[in-house]
């Protein structure tokens, strides 16, 4: 059983632009089941970014365990991609939509292929991309080199959040919170 331990800031993802031309920049802990989040309008003023924290905000708490490495956000729908390494799964979360339970979704789920889900990208044809690795298997010197051990998804954004709680100008949550699950 791998454990994560004191590992700092470790994804890190953009909104699209609002009203006020900023963007929020989500970020959380390896270590964590929070997601947090705070303007580039704070980010860009050195003054305003010491010593006032209160411009840091909890956006809200992933099921445990439920740690995330890396994640991403689309361009223009605010649709957030996240690694979840102990489920072996990809997920997302609509970010006009309150971060809690309901409305997150697991869209891809793998205990074979999907092994730590270590990076993801979402290409300018809104084709998403992730990549696996093993590393727990790595560093516990479990890894069976006679075996893929790392592999390349890809997928349109659309067909990985459609009849999900992360689907696009959702204004309320669907009973039905995850589009694929193996």
């Amino acid at each position: 059983n791998f454990q994560w331990s004191k590992a700092g800031v470790y994804g890190l993802a953009l909104s699209p632009l609002n009203s006020k031309g900023y963007k929020t920049l989500y970020f959380h802990p390896l270590a964590g089941f929070r997601e947090f989040s705070v303007s580039t309008k704070i980010l860009q003023d050195k003054n305003k970014v010491n010593g006032n924290y209160h411009n840091f905000k909890k956006v809200g708490s992933r099921e445990q365990p439920g740690h995330v490495s890396t994640q991403v956000m689309t361009r223009n729908t605010g649709i957030l991609f996240f690694n979840l390494i102990d489920k072996n799964a990809l997920g997302c979360w609509n970010s006009n939509m309150p971060y809690k339970k309901d409305n997150l979704a697991i869209v891809a789920k793998d205990d074979e292929k999907m092994v730590f889900l270590s990076d993801t990208i979402i290409d300018g044809n809104d084709n998403l991309w992730t990549l696996s690795n093993r590393l727990p298997e790595y560093l516990n010197d479990k890894m069976d080199f006679t075996k893929t051990n790392f592999r390349i998804f890809s997928a349109p954004v659309n067909d990985l959040v459609f009849n999900t709680a992360c689907e696009p100008f959702l204004t309320s949550s669907p009973k039905m919170t995850s589009a694929i699950e193996n």
